[in-house]
């Protein structure tokens, strides 16, 4: 399994003890990322699917004040449409880098077990305050840095957001989450564990 929290979702039907080896995320260099000036941008990367709870997201983006956030969904547009949310729609991977670099908070608000979220893992690595919900392996992503909501809960969510928004990381803080991410997520750290598995078969 990729994530502890997939373990968990499958021990129904796959028990015994699981094997756990998390999929890598690459370092980023610190000075890549600034938060922008004037409205904080409010994050969400993906599809915009019922699992992926962007029905959730819209919910609880529409509590937030238009004058000081900037909500933006980058990847395929929705079937339906929201005054205060901008669809920059499907980007290159380096125009997504500089969005997530831009943001102030990048929200994941799956409802099904997702994995190990990329989307999540990228944020933290850059160390972008992150904001997603009590599923699948979202948790250990976010490890004890990020805020969580329980999944399906939009009040909770903005709750969530307002949270991290309010609570802004200065320069130490997001170095200190770059380096645990790549601690527990890095190429070499996940490398090292899949070399462990090796040893053991």
């Amino acid at each position: 399994y990729v994530s502890a929290g997939l373990a968990r979702h499958y021990a129904r039907v796959f028990p015994g003890a699981p094997t756990i080896l998390h999929s890598p995320v690459a370092p980023v260099a610190p000075h890549e990322c600034r938060p922008a000036e004037g409205r904080k941008i409010v994050l969400y990367v993906g599809k915009c699917s019922e699992g992926k709870g962007y029905g959730d997201f819209v919910g609880a983006t529409s509590f937030l004040d238009e004058a000081l956030y900037r909500v933006v969904q980058i990847g395929p547009r929705p079937a339906f449409g929201t005054r205060w949310i901008e669809h920059v729609g499907p980007l290159a991977p380096e125009d997504v880098e500089a969005w997530r670099c831009q943001a102030s908070v990048c929200v994941v608000p799956s409802r099904q077990a997702d994995a190990l979220p990329r989307t999540a893992l990228e944020a933290m690595a850059h160390g972008v305050p992150t904001v997603g919900t009590e599923v699948g392996g979202i948790p250990e992503a976010l490890g004890s840095f990020g805020w969580l909501a329980p999944a399906g809960n939009c009040g909770a969510l903005a709750d969530a957001m307002r949270s991290a928004l309010a609570h802004p990381w200065d320069e130490a803080q997001r170095q200190k989450v770059r380096e645990a991410t790549q601690e527990r997520f890095g190429p070499e750290a996940v490398a090292a564990a899949h070399e462990r598995v090796y040893e053991e078969v």
